[in-house]
């Protein structure tokens, strides 16, 4: 732009010669380039680092939750997704209270009284391989929350946990959404679970959403055939009538929850 000012204005700031060779050519050239890269180079400076969003993917048949070492400790299996300019002790009390929120708990496996606490648990080195299957997506869950992503992809994220965990999850999950900024993608078939997790519901039937918008008006009074199909079967089933049902009681009794309302959420990188 500046060079055309310069060659197209009324006044001439520059003579140009009356027969243009190859050589006035080559330079006009390389004058353009060089002022489209410098005008690339401050554009740039001035827009920042570019970066890429954070996306995670976290189901309860995920397979690289196959492949964490089963002598790993699970204060390893969370802590190392934490960030690393926190110090050992930093990471250590923040699984702590990763573990705290989510109310994880070993067992006698003869008597089935509960076991010890996080901090014994942490202290005595208890290995992810020594976990249950519910135990292990728990702790799974765990270490996805503290990586802290900036988009979280939830496919049937409460698969495996029994009804005491499930609600503490959608609490933590609910507090990465406000405190953290996390997106979320929830993913399920369970309206119970959608019904807590989800500001807006989309439904899809055959591969295509039939119906999107907020998750109560969608639950309430859905329009699409297909979804006042679904709504009314889940409906029908035991427990079922009222969306939200026991699961909605229990995540609403944990309102006051100490050790959710604690020090837990991972910080940013």
């Amino acid at each position: 732009a500046v060079l055309c000012a310069v060659v197209a204005g009324e006044k001439k700031f520059i003579k140009l010669p009356k027969r243009v060779e190859g050589w006035h050519w080559a330079i006009l050239a390389a004058c353009v380039i060089a002022v489209a890269l410098a005008v690339k180079m401050l554009l740039d400076r001035r827009a920042g680092p570019r970066s890429r969003l954070k996306i995670l993917h976290v189901s309860s048949e995920m397979q690289d939750k196959e492949e964490i070492p089963q002598r790993k400790t699970i204060e390893s299996v969370i802590g190392e997704k934490l960030p690393r300019r926190l110090h050992a002790d930093e990471k250590r009390q923040l699984v702590i209270s990763m573990l705290k929120a989510a109310s994880f708990q070993m067992y006698n496996q003869e008597t089935g009284q509960p076991v010890g606490n996080p901090e014994d648990y942490i202290r005595e080195g208890l290995q992810f391989g020594q976990l249950s299957g519910g135990q292990k997506h728990l702790i799974y869950v765990l270490r996805c929350f503290a990586s802290r992503p900036q988009v979280l992809l939830c496919d049937e994220l409460l698969g495996g946990l029994d009804a005491f965990r499930q609600p503490r999850v959608l609490h933590m999950l609910q507090r990465l959404k406000t405190e953290a900024a996390v997106a979320v993608l929830y993913i399920s078939t369970e309206l119970h679970q959608i019904r807590l997790a989800a500001d807006s519901l989309g439904f899809l039937s055959g591969g295509r959403v039939c119906e999107l918008g907020p998750t109560m008006d969608v639950l309430d009074f859905p329009k699409h055939p297909a979804t006042k199909d679904y709504v009314g079967q889940y409906r029908s089933l035991p427990g079922c009538q009222k969306i939200g049902g026991k699961l909605a009681e229990a995540y609403t009794g944990l309102a006051n929850d100490e050790n959710l309302a604690g020090p837990w959420l991972p910080p940013a990188e």
